[in-house]
């Protein structure tokens, strides 16, 4: 809470900064940067958007903006934002790169989206990332051999990744590899989608059928 507050009383400062100098273009950039903290993305947009008129070319600008467009799923809007970053930055960036390859997912544009995880795995070969998200792309193609491969070298980078972890539990519970299946399933309170884990204590195995009644 006291960090809430915090970040809210940096508003009150910013916005009487402008005061002073209405065309200073970071401390628009700074509040769009605060109001995405606060998860105000509309407030965080329209100050992202005040930024750039004031300098076409601000490229972190435009990269936030792209962000906020994809948290209120305006995906179209934040291709176009990130495309623009690098447009006017002119070098490979795997971080918009990555987040190219997202938000194309999110659209079911399947082919951009690998196109861009590997552009990020090609200039960054570590970056476990991009290898889960190509698993996550041919999971939704249900080419569930290739995601399998994806989820594993993610592993080789952060063998802890539970999302990945969790992914491949999916797949070999499908194939019918419950013991490898199972075990990996308990990484699913770890992911980033994770299920309610129980508070109350009940006897292992009629926690395991009700766990899987709720997934």
């Amino acid at each position: 809470m006291w960090r809430i507050k915090s970040i809210k009383g940096a508003t009150n400062l910013y916005k009487k900064a402008l005061l002073f100098e209405p065309k200073n273009k970071k401390i628009y950039f700074n509040l769009g940067v605060v109001y995405l903290h606060l998860e105000e993305f509309y407030n965080a947009i329209e100050y992202f958007k005040k930024a750039i008129s004031l300098d076409d070319n601000y490229i972190s600008a435009y990269s936030n903006l792209a962000i906020a467009y994809k948290k209120i799923k305006e995906y179209h809007k934040t291709i176009q934002c990130f495309k623009k970053a690098l447009e006017i930055s002119q070098i490979d960036d795997v971080d918009i790169y990555y987040n190219l390859g997202n938000t194309f997912s999110a659209i079911e544009e399947y082919e951009e989206s690998i196109h861009y995880f590997d552009k990020v795995i090609a200039l960054d070969p570590t970056y476990y990332k991009a290898y889960h998200g190509k698993g996550l792309v041919y999971n939704h193609l249900m080419e569930y051999q290739k995601a399998y491969y994806y989820f594993t070298k993610t592993l080789e980078y952060k063998h802890d990744y539970s999302d990945s972890i969790f992914a491949i539990s999916l797949i070999e519970l499908r194939n019918g590899d419950f013991i490898n299946g199972w075990e990996h399933y308990e990484s699913r309170f770890e992911a980033s989608n994770p299920l309610k884990r129980l508070t109350y204590d009940l006897p292992f195995i009629i926690e395991r059928i009700l766990k899987v009644k709720h997934y």
